[in-house]
Formats: C-alpha cells, sequence, structure tokens
C-alpha cells in the first residue's frame, strides 16, 4: 500500500483543499497556517514519531474535557483544537479538526465549517466533537473517527483495521477506467481488495461491469460487501475471503487490478504512528524487497488473465524497473507495457499485459 499523507486528500479534492484553506485564511488565527499548512506528503518520516509517553501518559488524556466549553462557536472549537493538536504534535492539526466539525455539522463540504463558523454549538455538538478529537489525541487516523471517507465520486464506511484507501489509488481507478470502456470489458479482479474502494468504484462508473474480489483478512470481506450494498453495487460483486495464493477458479479475466501490500519490511518501523496503531500491518508489508505479494499476482495473473488482458497495479517507486527486469527474466508471459506517475509526479503504477499467444 502506498505511502504518502495520512489524511490524504482530507478536503477530498486538490481544489477543495485550496479553497478551504483560501476561506481559513480569512481567520484570523489561522492566517499563519494557510500561508505554510502543514498538509504532510509523506507517512515515511522517522522523525515525526512521538515520544512513548506522549501517547500514554495519563495525566493529559481527559485533560482537555473536564472543563468543557459550552457555548462555543465553530471558529472557537475549531481554533481551541488545532492548537492542542499542534501542542501535541498531532500530524496535520487544522485538517484533523476541520473534517470531526465537518462530521458534526453533517456535511462532508469542508467549506462549511467556514461558512458557519459563527454558527454555537450545541452542548452535544461539543461533546461529540470532544469525544472525537479525544480518539484524535490518541493517533486515531480521521477516517477511522468519522466513520467514512470519500473515494472518487463515491462514499466509503470505514473501520480499523481495513486499510484506509490513499488519494493516489484514485489515480489506479482512473488508469484502469481508460482500458475497461475502451475494451468494454464486462468483468474484473481485484486482489487485495480492502474496503473495495477500488472495485466500488469501477463498478460505479461502468453500469454493465461486475467484479470479483478477494482479501486475505476476513475483516476487509466484511466491510467491502457493506460498502457494495451501500452502494447497490451487491448484484455485480462477489467477495472471496482467502489469500492470493490461494485462490481457485477456472474463471478468466479481462481486466485484473490490485493495490497490494508492498511496503519494504525494513521500512516498515519507519511508518507514522497512526498506521501502525490502527491500520493493518498485513495490507502494507510486502516483505524484504516489497515484492512478496506482488510475485504471488504474477503468477495469479498467468492463469487467470485472458490473452491482450491487464493487470494494473499500484506499487512502490522502487519497484518498476525490478518488475520489468522480473518479468523478462522470468519467462513469464507477461510483459510492463507502461508506468504512470502519482500525484507527486513518481512513478506508482504499473500496466502488465498478458501477451497473445502464438500459433505453432
Amino acid at each position: 500500500m502506498m505511502l504518502r499523507s495520512l489524511l490524504g486528500s482530507a478536503c477530498k479534492t486538490n481544489a477543495s483543499r485550496t479553497h478551504f484553506l483560501a476561506a481559513l485564511s480569512r481567520f484570523s488565527f489561522f492566517s499563519s497556517f494557510a500561508a505554510n499548512p502543514r498538509l504532510h506528503n509523506h507517512m515515511l518520516s522517522p522523525n515525526r514519531s512521538r515520544q512513548p509517553n506522549e501517547l500514554n501518559d495519563s495525566n493529559q488524556r481527559g485533560l482537555y474535557f473536564s472543563t468543557a466549553e459550552f457555548n462555543s462557536t465553530v471558529e472557537e472549537s475549531l481554533q481551541k483544537w488545532c492548537k492542542i493538536f499542534t501542542n501535541r504534535k498531532i500530524s496535520e492539526p487544522l485538517e484533523s479538526i476541520a473534517n470531526i466539525l465537518a462530521s458534526v455539522l453533517k456535511t462532508n463540504n469542508l467549506g462549511e465549517v467556514y461558512k458557519h463558523r459563527k454558527l454555537v454549538l450545541s452542548d452535544l455538538q461539543v461533546q461529540n466533537v470532544n469525544a472525537m478529537c479525544e480518539k484524535r489525541l490518541q493517533q486515531m487516523p480521521v477516517q477511522y473517527i468519522i466513520g467514512e471517507w470519500d473515494f472518487r465520486d463515491i462514499n466509503l464506511k470505514l473501520r480499523p483495521p481495513v486499510f484506509i484507501p490513499r488519494p493516489e489509488t484514485e489515480m489506479l481507478v482512473e488508469i484502469a477506467l481508460q482500458d475497461i470502456k475502451t475494451r468494454n470489458v464486462e468483468r474484473v479482479l481485484e486482489l487485495c481488495c480492502g474496503s473495495g474502494a477500488i472495485s466500488c468504484s469501477l463498478l460505479h462508473a461502468v453500469k454493465n461491469l461486475s467484479a470479483v474480489t478477494i482479501d486475505i483478512s476476513p475483516d476487509a470481506c466484511r466491510l467491502c460487501a457493506e460498502n457494495a450494498h451501500i452502494l447497490s453495487l451487491t448484484d455485480r460483486m462477489q467477495i472471496e475471503n482467502c489469500a492470493v495464493k490461494d485462490f481457485s477458479s477456472d474463471d478468466m479475466f479481462d481486466v485484473i487490478i490490485s493495490n497490494p501490500p508492498y511496503v519494504l519490511t525494513g521500512d516498515m518501523k519507519d511508518l507514522q504512528p497512526e498506521i501502525l496503531l490502527y491500520e493493518d500491518v498485513e495490507a502494507l508489508d510486502g516483505g524484504a524487497d516489497g515484492l512478496d505479494v506482488v510475485k504471488q499476482i504474477f503468477t495469479l495473473a498467468s492463469r487467470h488473465l485472458n490473452p491482450s488482458g491487464s493487470l494494473f497495479l499500484e506499487v512502490d517507486l522502487s519497484h518498476p524497473r525490478l518488475i520489468r527486469d522480473l518479468l523478462a527474466d522470468g519467462g513469464e508471459d507477461l510483459t510492463l507495457l507502461a508506468t504512470h506517475e502519482d500525484l507527486a509526479g513518481e512513478t506508482r503504477f504499473v500496466q502488465i499485459i498478458k501477451k497473445q499467444e502464438t500459433s505453432t
């Protein structure tokens, strides 16, 4: 899975993030944040590790709730909690409290937080904000605190320990959609489906498309099924709880897609505490070179991909060259067709095709 910002696109899109920060700049308190927002781009940042006593200090827990301030406005709550998050070194403090307030206000439009900045929160709303912020102080990701998150044009239910889909994975879906629509693909296979973000997004975009999705985690399969049900996609999605290497079927597919575990084991220790504390590490750890599951996917794709079919993967930045060499040297009937860049301009996605069968 990719190593990007914990909140990812907290404002749902880059454009809305820009508008949101511009709006917040009109809060006098936040002018410094708008000028230099703490929008971290990478989870691999060892210097952001918390000191052990910061997370479990019983003297700190509950400190902000014994004297809860009722009759406070949205703006006052935003200011208060952004200061607390900043002092406690919680990543992305501004976006954290903004998303929490948006949830309490029952909107997924962060512009509404600014629009209603003078609104006096009810006692119940203040209590809800405080309870959610207490979870954030324990470094729970905002997506889990809110319990849902937008992915492309759909809304997904999220809960720990199922991996949180990142905004770059939306690009993987876009890349695959171009191929699916061009070739009129009717059935896809998703491996390591997690919350079902990829398959749900594909099926939502292409009404005649169906999908088989698999994941080794029972929690992931249950959440994927829940999201498919909410989005009325159940009749077009088949979900199987199994590992990639254990997938057993006679079915063939024109497209296989996956955002597999690809973090190098040696890099796992450097992940943000939010990830290590709450997200399923099996959805991240790809082995010594990050390619353990990817290699299993190649074996599966060789069996279940139709000739000229496409395999789309999200991988580590070091992997495209390794994958090209691996497929060239391994005698597989697969070949690397194209690579694509992520939001940061790094090569993050690969498209692999199955070679046409040659007549003898």
